[in-house]
């Protein structure tokens, strides 16, 4: 970091955020002043990027626990394209019942709602969604992905005990609370 004359600020916080405060200090062992300059510094890049700090710990919560991978675009269509083209019904199913174990995990992460599911998925960029009452439309990047995201979503919300219609599009997937 440049050196650089620095102000001086003054800011009351709670007993936790203090706590946390001095904690990351003595671990990282740096000075208190250090570290909330560094935490200054990624809450102004953060916020530039248009992340939220919920963004954030969705994401860090993706890859943190070793269950998910990063995957690009390119890649993923390919994969997706071609079992479209050729994979079984009981490929199908089994992508049906890894819906219903994410299904299970939201319940207990108390992620009831489908709408606050859906918002869920879309942070993980699985599409993007758009909702109005109990419509919510999602919009994909390519067409092969309907399939996948179609018995996906369906074990989700069979684990979860909603009911929803979905109506296939072009490249999106509309799915209602009937």
């Amino acid at each position: 970091m440049m050196t650089r004359k620095k102000k001086r600020i003054s800011a009351a916080v709670n007993t936790e955020l203090f706590r946390k405060l001095k904690e990351t200090s003595k671990k990282e062992d740096k000075p208190v002043s250090e570290v909330l300059r560094e935490a200054l510094e990624l809450y102004f890049a953060l916020s530039s990027s248009g992340l939220t700090l919920k963004d954030v710990e969705v994401y860090c919560n993706f890859i943190s626990g070793g269950e998910n991978i990063i995957l690009d675009t390119e890649t993923w269509i390919m994969i997706l394209a071609e079992l479209n083209k050729c994979a079984s019904e009981s490929f199908w199913e089994e992508i049906r019942q890894i819906g219903r174990e994410y299904g299970a995990e939201f319940k207990v992460r108390g992620v009831v709602e489908l709408k606050d599911v859906l918002e869920h998925l879309a942070a993980k960029r699985l599409y993007n969604v758009k909702s109005e009452g109990k419509i919510h439309t999602l919009i994909l990047a390519t067409r092969p992905e309907q399939r996948f995201l179609k018995e996906f979503i369906l074990g989700i919300c069979e684990e979860l005990g909603i009911r929803v219609d979905i109506i296939e599009g072009i490249r999106k997937l509309i799915v209602t609370e009937p």
